[in-house]
């Protein structure tokens, strides 16, 4: 009925996606720059347990938690100031188990898991990383890391039902220059790369894969796009820049034929001609923050 039966509140932010298992859900906590992994009763918004670790940085991207057969999973930083070391913990007391340090930055972490106690992960520059639930590397598949925990974007992988587990990246750790969209499909049994198509606009988010009606063919979305940015110059300086300079952002989504990588069709919005997102000269609520940056799509 939509009813309020609950509300949970605490002292600092919640910016990632908590997991629901069986009547508790798993939520990642940040106070300041430090993560807390809490238990909440789903019945009644109690908290059953919490767990901090002062030795982790977590930063203010959308990633989600993770829970596969009693190990919860989540990134954090560690070496760097970027989102780069995965860490489990158990679901039952958030106790640590271990923790991997990846050569490449994972945004928007979302990993996926198929069933067999092994996760898959992309970095936005085109790695891709298979650990098994005890935190050891089973292969680690695409190009050469840039640099030491480089960022490329806001993108990421999916996994797929036909055992193939697709990456969308670009190759460029500058944010304002115009770059290539890549997509590679990769064979989850041993990482092997078995097609991979460049795209004409940058790769900001995750793709996503589907069947194209009841007895449709598998398909890969695509959204492809540049990221806005918050105020930097004054807005007529910043019109001037994009007319004369860097040219308006461009948002497209393809669909892709999940075996080949043939596109099926795509569709793109109309240019946006500014580099600030709509709405981010205005005041913001307190409660907000200072601004508002959604990734593109």
């Amino acid at each position: 009925e939509g009813d309020l039966l609950w509300t949970f509140k605490i002292d600092g932010k919640f910016n990632t996606c908590p997991t629901l298992v069986g009547d508790e859900l798993l939520a990642l906590q940040r106070e300041g720059s430090k993560p807390m992994l809490m238990s909440i009763d789903i019945q009644s918004g109690a908290l059953n347990w919490n767990r901090s670790y002062e030795e982790y940085s977590v930063g203010s991207e959308a990633n989600s938690v993770s829970s596969y057969n009693g190990t919860t999973f989540f990134i954090v930083t560690k070496e760097s100031f970027q989102p780069s070391a995965v860490v489990a913990a158990n679901s039952s007391d958030g106790n640590l188990l271990w923790e991997y340090q990846l050569d490449e930055a994972v945004w928007n972490f979302a990993p996926a898991s198929p069933g067999d106690g092994t996760l898959l992960m992309g970095g936005s520059c085109g790695s891709v990383w298979r650990l098994s639930f005890a935190g050891e590397l089973l292969w680690r598949a695409g190009p050469a890391p840039l640099e030491k925990d480089a960022t490329c974007g806001t993108s990421g992988g999916a996994l797929g039902p036909n055992g193939i587990f697709y990456n969308a990246y670009s190759r460029t750790t500058i944010p304002f220059v115009k770059a290539e969209g890549i997509i590679s499909a990769h064979r989850v049994s041993d990482g092997s790369l078995l097609w991979e198509k460049k795209m004409p606009v940058r790769a900001s988010q995750y793709p996503a894969v589907g069947q194209l009606g009841p007895d449709g063919k598998l398909f890969v979305a695509l959204p492809l796009g540049d990221n806005p940015f918050p105020p930097l110059v004054p807005e007529k300086a910043e019109e001037a820049l994009v007319a004369e300079v860097l040219g308006p952002l461009r948002n497209v989504v393809y669909t892709l034929d999940a075996a080949t990588g043939d596109v099926l069709w795509q569709s793109e919005e109309e240019p946006y001609n500014l580099l600030t997102a709509a709405g981010e000269r205005e005041q913001h609520n307190p409660d907000d923050g200072s601004m508002c940056l959604p990734d593109s799509q």
